[in-house]
């Protein structure tokens, strides 16, 4: 799984980046702004992006779930401080998880969204706050 990075604090995303190794996964870019995220989902196929939504070009995380989920087909998972900024229902990405977090914790964020890519997303992790819409194709019946 390749996975994008979008964090404009050095030392998170450095953690984020050996947490998503530790999953086994490739760190396909780190970006700290709108520009960098979508110039790396042009140069290459990207699976998954961990977004904070509060980064040095402002509160541009949302802008940037979506253009990775509607243009380049990417899951998301925002992982940032500030939930309450991520809009309602998550429509655009698959939910978020808070700031702080361990590595353990980011190596089950990656696996749940591989399983929620192959359509078999199983229990979510502890502390995630999935979106509206996953958790409605996710429900029994």
């Amino acid at each position: 799984m390749n996975v994008l990075v979008v964090e404009d604090e050095a030392i998170v995303a450095v953690e984020l980046e050996l947490a998503v190794e530790d999953a086994g996964c490739r760190v396909a870019a780190v970006a700290g702004d709108l520009q960098e995220a979508m110039q790396a989902a042009q140069r290459q196929r990207l699976d998954l992006a961990l977004v904070d939504i509060n980064l040095r070009d402002g509160r541009t995380g949302v802008q940037i779930a979506t253009r990775l989920t509607r243009e380049y087909g990417v899951s998301v998972i925002f992982m940032t401080a500030n939930a309450d900024l991520a809009p309602p229902s998550f429509p655009d990405a698959l939910g978020v998880y808070p700031k702080p977090y361990d590595p353990g914790a980011v190596v089950e964020l990656i696996n749940y969204a591989a399983a929620v890519r192959r359509k078999r997303p199983g229990r979510p992790p502890r502390r995630f706050r999935m979106a509206d819409w996953l958790k409605a194709q996710s429900a029994p019946g």
